[in-house]
This record gives C-alpha cells, sequence and structure tokens, in this order.
C-alpha cells in the first residue's frame, strides 16, 4: 500500500536510504555525506517541514520503497525514488511512480524531471 509518510516514518525512510546516500557521495560531489543516521534523519524531516512530499511503499506495515518530490513552478521535481533490494523487480517503483504522477495531477501540475 502506497501512503505519505508521516514523521514516524524517518528512522525507517532513512535506514532504506543511507547506504544508497553514502555511496552516492562517495562518487559524486553534489550528494552529501552523511555520517550517521542521526543527520540523515534530521535532513528529512526538515526536507518534510519545507514542502517536499514523501511517499511509503508499505508490506505489513514496514516501509519498503520512498519516493521524495517537491512542487517546483508548475511541475515538481522528484528527488529520490528507492525500493529496498529484496522487493526489487515487483513492480514497486513503478507503482510509487504511477501515485507521483497521480498526485500531480490532482495538484494541476503539468510536468515534472
Amino acid at each position: 500500500m502506497i501512503t505519505p509518510a508521516h514523521p514516524d516514518d524517518i528512522p525507517a525512510i532513512a535506514r532504506m536510504l543511507f547506504d544508497l546516500n553514502a555511496l552516492d557521495a562517495s562518487t559524486r560531489a553534489r550528494f552529501h555525506n552523511w555520517r550517521a543516521q542521526p543527520a540523515l534523519q534530521a535532513f528529512l524531516s526538515e526536507r518534510m517541514q519545507d514542502g517536499a512530499q514523501v511517499l511509503v511503499y508499505r508490506t505489513a506495515g514496514v516501509p519498503r520503497g520512498v519516493l521524495m518530490w517537491r512542487a517546483e513552478g508548475q511541475g515538481a521535481v522528484l528527488e529520490q525514488l528507492f525500493v529496498e533490494p529484496i522487493w526489487r523487480r515487483r513492480g514497486l517503483g513503478a507503482r510509487l511512480i504511477q501515485r507521483f504522477e497521480a498526485d500531480l495531477c490532482a495538484r494541476g501540475l503539468r510536468r515534472y524531471s
């Protein structure tokens, strides 16, 4: 089931994204190198407070995938899409994107990048 993230989801989202973010930071200068999950949790919390929208795909109540985006002008910027490795190749990412696109239409946003 896909639902909007709540502040209580931030620790689970940070756990999912921590290793991926560390890999990105080691290869690309534009990524933050979070040395600990609490720092990444604080960043995610701040992004959500600043208006970032976060969708979470849950199975048995546990987040298995996440999509984060923000509105920009008449469109949106997709900032993060991640599905736990064990849950890949099952269509979770595609379902997150479909929900994201439906949310954009509902808000009258026409495009995304």
